[in-house]
């Protein structure tokens, strides 16, 4: 469904809120992407280092998730793509551990898409 603004002035229709609305209540099928970002320091290499990420969509069970890393990487992580799980209606988590031992900043970020 392609997006639309409404402009000032003029009447809104059901069509206007429903755009909205799937957005906030993904059908089946449906898609959510966005970015997202793993970077803080890491102690030890076997330190998990996470982030959860929040979704738009709620009340909308997702069927799975893909990431990628298209944005950073500089390679100190294990496993690349990352890692996830928790996946909900809210978002998920994304995780990873660094690659070998202590880590000051180990990066990766791109994209991820939700499957509904």
């Amino acid at each position: 469904m392609a997006l639309y603004y409404v402009t000032n002035g003029t009447t809104s229709a059901a069509l206007d809120l429903n755009q909205a609305l799937s957005i906030l209540m993904q059908p089946a099928g449906g898609q959510e992407v966005g970015h997202y970002i793993l970077a803080m320091p890491a102690y030890a290499a076997s330190a998990t280092i996470s982030n959860y990420v929040p979704s738009l969509t709620r009340h909308a069970t997702p069927v799975s998730v893909t990431v990628d890393v298209t944005d950073v990487n500089n390679g100190f992580i294990t496993t690349v793509p990352p890692n996830t799980d928790h996946l909900t209606a809210n978002g998920f988590r994304v995780y990873d551990t660094p690659l070998t031992g202590a880590q000051a900043n180990p990066i990766v970020g791109g994209v991820y898409t939700i499957q509904y």
